[in-house]
């Protein structure tokens, strides 16, 4: 029967279908080191679970060798009873669970009529997710049975089928009697409360980390209705109420919950905990941490507390004591691994409480930390209410069930995919723990082989070749040995982090070393067996205790360098193996791991600033100066929410993955994060540290598992230049990496190592489990900076909340995309073991060798052709690829011409400013469009229009383009017409420059957009910059204006003066504006060329309306317009084709021009509209043909029309005569009788002042 498995350590795998660890009670650690018992044999040290009192039964082989296999979830099915307990009315698996485990594949999930009905959850909603209702007996009939509460030893378990699985919490050191009854029905029972949750993995599965969270908010609810006053304190009409005062005494996930929900209701907090990490996470909140005299850690294993000494305990009863008088509410949590819960709370303590005061004591089943507490009873002790509910978790049944369904149906999941036994329930003791303890296996593999292979040879006849490799094959196999396993228990945290540092280590390490070069001398000297394998006992002995003291002295931040060391020491030793076996597939093999991983540690330390000395030597001159710079301050939090808020702002995003985002399996995840963020072109960057994860190159690979583009991923070396570009930088599971102590600090024990510099970024996220340190343990400056949030949580859990808020932000599917390279992966494997096959054939059979290589080259040519088709098809780049070629196509569609692009020009910025671009083909104004500015057209026309038609004959000092026009005047000009026509009548891309477009609310942002309106006018020139109303964008830089504005004008005088100083570039700055005098001196100094274009006189007012005329009958034709002012537009036209004035006798055409004094080219096609549509107007009722336009309709407009560059004139003369508007302006002659006053006063004055001169 198999019973439990404790976990190897705080840090140690998590159950990837490992059995979970005992702990003595649902809120605390088991005993200490307990194991399976296997067939008699177990996995503990004797007497381990003497304290418990358990007698734990034998585990079947054939079991555990069917748990290795695994069992197809299709063949399994799954039930779920209804909680027989008392009052309990959560649900084991809600339908979402069901859901999950259906999709998984299991055959069945049968769920007991009317389980979640207290819950909130329908047999109806259980058969829409797929399950199968059914009886109690039907339930706990499954192969797999899902509980919350232990099974009732006497009604349920016999229920139960012979050699079922269970899991539940199940309290195993409690319930003595409940282990024999399961061990006799052979059942496989794992413990859902004996997960430990100090391990990143194991967190997802931490069901009582989720009930504790629960029953923390539920005390608070629980204390508030029995409390007789407000929680937050109040100031009203009829006086002041104050806060409520709360003592909590406990700070784990209980206990901290309770804080955070009474400081939401506006009580004062206390706190009390004998661990002081809680310290930090409690003032995070906001509450007062108490604390007393005596120092004394109450850090226990697991993560829990540990019993005090006596005299601590004395002290914090004086300070409870003091409390009590003063507190209005006592919340306690306290529980000690494997004993009854400690009384804090004393009866005379709740005597002295104030009346209608309250406790809630969530110790209560195990004993209660109130004395006067009552078990599952609310009880009234004086004045003050003692509340004692066993059951906190189910009075909210709903969220309760919700979060241990997501715990236990994740559980069950991760019992075999991650082992190799995808789509199976396999229970694989092996699991990580093996893997990361494979190099020991490796050298102890060397050392036995090297000492056996001697004893079986013959002595007498060894070469020296052999003797050499059987010594060396020792000597390296029992350093990798004892290294490996040092390093194995530092990195799971069985042995501290912190680097040993003996008296004289040095000295003892070359002690070692000169120990092994003399047994090393003595066993390739002597003749004698018995003195060799003395010797070879002697290199074993000297070489274990090397590599366990080398390695111990270094500290967590070096582990990766060491575990690639001693990688590279297990293929030196596998080829020493080679050597004496005489396999050279061996040799090969083991010189070639030898010596990459060399190469590779080489790297690595490289990258991390440490000399490979250093790490070989064990640590040699590590000390540091002085004691590390203290860090400190108050750090800021985040939620998901608030997190996807800031990525979906963002334009720029840079994730630095970490270890943690490894362990919890994030990569798809954050893959599918970055897929949607990059669909709306945020930019997304990953950023690698060379040795994050703790294993070279471990993130690349599962990024690109994951389906994560390789050319986003990038090295540290190449995105910390750029860093302060990154809007966001997101930190997922990383610490040491990313400290800038490492820069900042010059006593910090990882000075020196280069680390990801996130904190120069704009914003930073940090998501991480807790506020604690890594594995170098050096505190980190970046989590107290003012740019940085903290985002506390599981990574998976975290990534996922991520993407579904960012999915509702951007309004995407959240349809999931399946991970590449699966198909790749699986032919690879093939080729690869018919390779080795072939190889094995060729060295048996040397007649066919010439033939089989031949078919083995051709094999291996087919398969690079076959990978590389199949890289190509599955370049995760390759839509990108294709996507910037379509753009680039319609670009140079719509312009009209070739553009020349890079790779740059995927830059959003680029692409913001390509819209602006209109195609000179799509412009339909020319210059003979433009009447009455034929004196400025001239003059463009040479110094602009020919340099940008002819560029290669202005290439001198004094034959160059003009890079800069102005256009001035008052509004309604034609200034904008004139632009546009020029850039036609020059064949060059018109850019119109807004505000809008180059301004952005991120800082920095301008800059870029600026220099991309540069680049990309020099890639598609020639080119016409129009910017209207330059006044706005480029007026005087004054010491008022934002930072932001002045270095965007900066910026782009900057690129102005380089692009006029390079002869090859065919750009002109166009601008437009009717406040000349508010441009700021350094641009009018740019602008070479400047035209005033002043309203048009009565000739030109005349030309403008033949041209607006000429193209009103040209659209509509001959028959809309009058014959009289037909003939005089003919006669302009053809005056024009001939070079000479226009016909005198046009009156209608200089009738009118007279009549439109003071107008604008705008203000007479705004009169021409005006009159062309009445005929329209008149016709409209009768349906009949409109009558053509004459001069009749031009006097109707003229007398009720103001234009409005008449109006704005006397709107402002009326303002410099005192404010008065058009309306209030009096008649002609009273005007001139006001001037004649006001004239007569000034010579009055005059006149008085020279008489008084002349007369001083």
């Amino acid at each position: 029967m198999l019973v439990l498995q404790r976990w190897s350590s705080a840090r140690g795998p998590v159950a990837r279908g490992v059995y979970c660890a005992l702990r003595a009670f649902e809120g605390g650690s088991g005993p200490p080191n307990p194991r399976v018992i296997l067939d008699g044999n177990p996995w503990t040290p004797a007497g381990a679970l003497s304290s418990t009192g358990i007698s734990f039964p034998r585990l079947s082989r054939s079991f555990a060798a069917a748990g290795t296999q695994g069992v197809p979830y299709d063949q399994l099915a799954v039930g779920v009873p209804k909680e027989s307990f008392e009052g309990e009315r959560r649900v084991a698996l809600t339908p979402a669970g069901v859901a999950a485990l259906k999709k998984a594949g299991f055959k069945e999930v049968l769920v007991e009529s009317g389980a979640g009905a207290a819950a909130n959850f329908s047999d109806a909603d259980y058969e829409a997710a797929g399950a199968v209702m059914g009886s109690t007996g039907d339930a706990f009939g499954r192969d797999i049975v899902l509980k919350i509460r232990p099974p009732h030893e006497a009604s349920e378990v016999p229920l139960l089928q012979q050699g079922a699985r269970l899991i539940s919490f199940l309290h195993p050191a409690q319930n003595k009697g409940l282990v024999d009854a399961l061990a006799q029905k052979r059942v496989s029972a794992l413990a859902m409360d004996c997960i430990p949750r100090t391990i990143s993995r194991a967190q997802t599965f931490d069901a009582l980390s989720s009930m504790a969270n629960i029953a923390g908010y539920r005390a608070v609810i629980e204390a508030a209705n029995h409390f007789g006053r407000f929680f937050t304190g109040q100031i009203t009409a009829a006086g002041r109420v104050p806060p409520a005062k709360m003592l909590v005494i406990g700070g784990g996930v209980a206990g901290l919950s309770a804080i955070g929900t009474a400081k939401n209701m506006g009580a004062v907090v206390r706190v009390f905990d004998t661990r002081a990490a809680v310290a930090e996470q409690a003032k995070s909140l906001g509450a007062e941490f108490l604390t007393v005299n005596i120092e004394e850690s109450g850090e226990g294993g697991g993560g829990y507390a540990k019993e005090m000494s006596k005299e601590f305990i004395e002290a914090e009863m004086k300070l409870f004591a003091e409390q009590a008088k003063d507190v209005d509410i006592i919340i306690t949590t306290a529980l000690i691994p494997g004993k009854r819960a400690p009384v804090l709370i004393k009866n005379h303590m709740v005597e002295s409480m104030k009346p209608g005061s309250v406790t809630v004591d969530l110790a209560a089943e195990q004993g209660g930390n109130v004395e006067t507490t009552v078990p599952g009873k609310v009880v009234q002790a004086g004045g003050v209410t003692c509340i004692g509910y066993t059951d906190l978790p189910s009075r909210l049944p709903t969220q309760s069930s919700t979060l241990f369904s997501n715990n236990i149906s994740k559980f069950l999941l991760s019992m075999g995919p991650f082992t190799g036994h995808k789509g199976q329930f396999c229970i694989d003791h092996a699991d990580e723990a093996m893997v990361a303890g494979f190099h020991s296996l490796v050298g102890l593999a060397a050392v036995t082989t090297s000492i056996a292979s001697y004893m079986a040879a013959d002595p007498a006849h060894l070469d020296a070749v052999h003797a050499a490799s059987t010594y060396f094959g020792t000597f390296i196999g029992a350093v990798t040995l004892t290294g490996s396993a040092v390093a194995f228990g530092k990195l799971h945290g069985v042995l501290p982090s912190k680097p040993l540092a003996l008296p004289g280590k040095n000295a003892l390490n070359l002690g070692l070393l000169a120990g092994n070069a003399a047994a090393g001398a003595a066993f390739l000297t002597t003749g004698d067996p018995g003195v060799a394998l003395a010797a070879l006992g002697a290199t074993t002995a000297l070489a274990g205790g090397l590599g366990a003291h080398m390695t111990a002295s270094i500290g967590g931040a070096d582990m990766p360098v060491v575990i690639t060391l001693l990688n590279s020491y297990s293929g030196y030793a596998l080829c020493a193996e080679g050597f004496m076996l005489g396999n050279d597939l061996l040799t090969t093999v083991g010189a070639l791991i030898g010596s990459s991983g060399a190469i590779l540690s080489y790297i690595m330390c490289r990258a991390m600033n440490r000399s490979l000395a250093n790490v070989i030597l064990g640590g040699y001159a590590t000390a540091a100066a002085g004691p590390a710079a203290e860090v400190g301050g108050t750090h800021a939090e985040v939620d998901a929410h608030g997190a996807a808020e800031v990525l979906t702002s963002a334009r720029s995003v840079l994730i630095v993955p970490g270890y943690g985002l490894a362990v919890a399996g994030a990569q798809y995840a954050i893959a599918d994060l970055v897929k949607r963020l990059r669909s709306k072109n945020i930019a997304v960057k990953f950023g690698i540290h060379p040795v994050a994860g703790r294993m070279p190159g471990q993130l690349n690979v599962l990024l690109a598992e994951a389906g994560v583009p390789y050319d986003i991923v990038e090295e540290m070396d190449e995105v910390n230049p750029h860093m302060e570009d990154f809007d966001v930088a997101l930190v997922i599971g990383a610490n040491d990496t990313i400290n800038s102590a490492a820069i900042e600090d010059p006593n910090s024990v990882i000075a020196g190592m280069p680390v990801v510099e996130v904190w120069k970024a704009k914003q930073v996220i940090v998501l991480k489990r807790t506020m604690g340190t890594g594995y170098a343990g050096a505190d980190n400056p970046v989590f107290y900076k003012p740019n940085t949030q903290m985002l506390l949580g599981d990574a998976k859990t975290v990534c996922d909340q991520l993407n579904q808020k960012v999915t509702e932000a951007l309004g995407l599917s959240g349809e999931e995309w399946s991970p590449p390279m699966v198909w790749l992966g699986e032919t690879l494997q093939k080729l690869g073991s018919a390779a080795v096959k072939m190889a094995q054939n060729t060295s048996r059979n040397n007649k066919s060798t010439i033939f089989e290589v031949s078919y083995l080259g051709l094999s291996l040519l087919g398969s690079w052709l076959i990978l590389r088709w199949a890289l190509k098809q599955m370049d995760p780049t390759k839509k990108n690829v294709e996507t910037a070629k379509q753009r680039k196509k319609a670009l140079s569609k719509r312009l009209g011409r070739p553009v020349n692009t890079d790779g740059q020009y995927e830059d959003v910025s680029k692409r913001v400013i390509a819209q602006e671009v209109v195609n000179p083909a799509h412009i339909n104004i020319t210059l003979q469009d433009v009447g009455g500015l034929d004196h400025i057209i001239e003059d463009l026309q040479r110094n602009v229009i020919t340099p940008m038609r002819r560029p290669e004959l202005f290439r001198t000092s004094l034959l160059r383009q003009k890079r800069g026009v102005l256009l001035y005047g008052p509004p309604g000009t034609g200034k904008t017409m004139l632009a546009k026509a020029l850039a036609s009548e020059c064949n060059a891309c018109f850019i119109n420059l807004k505000a809008s477009t180059l301004l952005s609310k991120w800082y920095g942002d301008t800059n870029k957009l600026i220099a991309a309106v540069w680049s990309l006018a020099a890639k598609i020139a020639p080119t016409i910059l129009f910017i209207d109303e330059v006044d706005s964008l480029l007026g005087h830089r004054r010491a008022v204006e934002h930072e932001a504005t002045t270095a965007m004008k900066t910026e782009f005088m900057q690129l102005w003066d380089g692009f006029e100083s390079a002869s090859d570039s065919n750009i002109v700055v166009l601008g437009a504006t009717n406040k000349r005098d508010d441009l700021d001196d350094a641009v009018l100094r740019r602008f070479s060329l400047q035209y005033e274009v002043r309203l048009p006189q009565r000739a030109q007012r005349e030309t403008i309306l033949g041209l607006l005329l000429a193209r009103h009958a040209r659209e509509l034709g001959a028959q809309y317009l009058d014959p009289t002012l037909m003939a005089e537009v003919e006669g302009r036209a053809r005056g024009a084709a001939n070079g000479t004035a226009a016909p005198t006798g046009g009156s209608a055409l200089r009738a009118l021009a007279e009549r439109t004094e003071g107008y604008s080219g705008s203000d007479l096609t705004e009169l021409c509209s005006m009159a062309a549509a009445i005929p329209f107007h008149d016709a409209a009722p009768t349906q009949s043909s409109p009558a053509p336009l004459s001069l009749r309709h031009f006097e109707a407009v003229l007398a009720a029309y103001t234009p409005p560059s008449r109006a704005a004139q006397e709107t402002q003369a009326a303002k410099r005569r005192g404010g008065r508007g058009v309306a209030d302006l009096p008649a002609r002659e009273d005007s001139m009788r006001v001037l004649a006053a006001m004239f007569n006063s000034m010579l009055g004055s005059q006149q008085q002042e020279s008489e008084e001169e002349g007369s001083v």
